[in-house]
């Protein structure tokens, strides 16, 4: 009986991460690949459908917005469902009915209100995504974590599939507000799960420790305590790099592999569904081929990552998915020069979403590696992804003008070269320098530690 409870919990935990992957991945593509299709067929040059990427700033700077998660309850939901899945649900409920609302102005092509509707939705996005990441990396230990990492980032790939290829398949039969009516409610079943997951279930950790920490810096440091605007910024900034520099020497190094290991692909996200179209495939075969045959693809490439991350050292095959994420970026390439060829399309596919679907699990991973399991963990994941999202929003935003001015070969071949630093810099990291968190961090000996750290910053 007791192993049969916890097989259940387990399976519950898994469909936990798994829907919330799939909340974070649906209003991502909503406001971002699906509309860029659906901008196009309103007649906007690929300057304009990039630069509506800027509302993805919120994604960026999730940073500011962590303490929310970390040190604020939400109004009237801690109380029945704990912070970390209080969070989730107040913002899932907000994404849904920002949708709508993006779904209504964008039939009505007001350019201000759908991008006021998709800053709201990326706004709430980011908190969502801060508070699920931080809930699963406390209730897990080291040996799950990769096999989690895999169920969310599937979970994710198949809320970008309903929101992409399930957006081409009804733009033949529904107006496009109907089909993002349709869509935005498949965060119900998301919204569902975490209204039954209660905060005591999975143990999540609390913030015990907080005054003793606030008091050491309002020692070290009171000119901080004068502003809370400061105290926001310290917690938010400060606290989880100087716990993060302390436990890692190659410091330096794993900060420049964050911010250069995607910026080659970050160029050509958002946009490679405008290629397809420019070259004569239809909607229909972009979304057999580039979203439903990719994303099985994708996850596949994800499992290989969490098996091979469990056996092997993560930075090593870090190193290997990013070589082979890269020279997918030539097959891209070729695609361009030959034109229209499904077969080419499908080889193409195979090898850029295998390669994608395996270098998000690693950095995932690596991320969920980097966090501690204090109160600040939201804090620590908003601060990595944030740092990895910076090239995110201005490669992507200036993404349409380089193409407008050059062409689809020019711009894959600088899509591949910016590939190559991060490349080198994640092969210059030792094997060992990744520290993992254990739950043996959470204790007065490593806190006195951390205290430490914070008078001699």
């Amino acid at each position: 009986m007791i192993r049969k409870n916890q097989k259940s919990v387990i399976n519950h935990k898994m469909l936990l991460f798994f829907l919330g992957g799939l909340s974070n991945g649906l209003p991502g593509v909503l406001t971002w690949q699906t509309l860029s299709i659906w901008m196009r067929q309103l007649g906007y040059s690929n300057s304009i459908i990039t630069l509506m990427f800027l509302t993805g700033l919120p994604y960026t700077f999730k940073f500011l917005l962590s303490p929310i998660v970390d040190h604020y309850h939400p109004p009237f939901l801690k109380r029945y469902f704990g912070k970390r899945c209080g969070w989730a649900i107040a913002m899932q409920v907000m994404m849904l009915l920002s949708l709508i609302g993006l779904g209504t102005v964008g039939a009505q092509k007001s350019l201000l209100w759908t991008g006021f509707f998709c800053f709201i939705t990326s706004l709430c996005a980011s908190i969502n995504q801060t508070a699920t990441v931080a809930h699963r990396i406390e209730i897990l230990n080291d040996d799950e974590t990769p096999q989690a990492v895999a169920i969310g980032i599937m979970g994710y790939r198949i809320g970008k599939l309903i929101g992409h290829a399930g957006a081409l398949y009804l733009m033949s039969y529904l107006p496009w507000h109907i089909i993002y009516y349709s869509l935005s409610f498949v965060l119900v079943l998301s919204i569902a799960l975490y209204t039954t997951t209660p905060e005591q279930s999975f143990g999540e950790t609390k913030s015990v420790y907080e005054p003793k920490v606030l008091a050491v810096i309002q020692k070290k440091h009171p000119f901080v305590f004068k502003q809370p605007i400061l105290v926001h910024l310290y917690c938010t900034i400060a606290i989880p790099f100087l716990y993060f520099r302390k436990n890692n020497t190659e410091w330096k190094k794993i900060l420049g592999l964050l911010l250069l290991i995607n910026i080659g692909d970050d160029l050509i996200l958002g946009i490679t569904d405008l290629f397809f179209l420019d070259l004569g495939f239809s909607p229909i075969q972009i979304a057999n081929i580039a979203k439903v045959f990719g994303l099985f693809c994708s996850i596949s490439g994800g499992l290989l990552a969490a098996a091979l991350a469990r056996h092997y050292h993560l930075i090593r095959t870090l190193g290997i998915a990013a070589i082979a994420r890269a020279l997918s970026h030539l097959l891209l390439i070729l695609l361009s020069l030959k034109g229209a060829d499904p077969n080419l399309l499908i080889l193409t596919v195979t090898a850029e979403y295998f390669t994608s679907g395996m270098k998000a699990a690693l950095i995932a991973t690596l991320i969920s590696n980097l966090c501690s399991r204090l109160h600040h963990t939201g804090s620590q994941y908003a601060f990595f992804s944030s740092i990895k999202a910076i090239p995110l929003i201005i490669t992507s935003s200036l993404s349409g003008l380089l193409i407008d001015r050059s062409s689809w070969p020019i711009f894959f071949i600088v899509s591949f070269f910016l590939s190559l630093p991060g490349i080198m810099i994640v092969f210059s990291i030792p094997n060992n320098s990744i520290k993992k968190s254990s739950y043996n961090d959470f204790n007065m000996l490593r806190l006195t530690q951390f205290e430490k750290s914070l008078e001699n910053a």
